[in-house]
């Protein structure tokens, strides 16, 4: 796990009234997982931050034309993929139904929440 990484996604797309909690939790394995368990329904997100996904192009695609590097940073519910700097491309490509994750792409500025339906929401700073 990347505490800093972490940090600066909870500061940048984490509702301020849930952010300490966030913070709170996301260290500590016991924690982590009861959060981790509560992306299924993430409504944690910061309104002003969210915005649905505007082209038709698949999601890789409309994150890179905005300024997404080739890896990310991913908080999952998915052991697999949490707490790992992955490329951008795989962490689409190996989504597995049923889980949720919070992507950091460029920190503070750049990220997404996938729910476990794998509808896409994108988060700009």
């Amino acid at each position: 796990m990347d505490a800093q990484q972490e940090t600066s996604f909870v500061n940048a797309f984490i509702a301020p009234n849930r952010r300490e909690r966030y913070l709170f939790m996301l260290p500590d394995t016991k924690r982590r997982q009861r959060l981790l368990d509560q992306l299924y329904h993430c409504k944690d997100i910061d309104p002003d931050v969210a915005f649905e996904p505007q082209s038709n192009s698949p999601i890789v695609e409309e994150l890179k034309s905005m300024g997404a590097p080739n890896s990310c940073y991913v908080i999952s519910t998915d052991a697999t993929h949490d707490g790992n700097e992955l490329p951008l491309a795989t962490v689409f490509n190996e989504y597995i139904s049923g889980n949720a994750m919070l992507i950091a792409c460029v920190p503070g500025t750049l990220g997404c929440y996938v729910d476990e339906y794998g509808h896409t929401t994108i988060l700009h700073r």
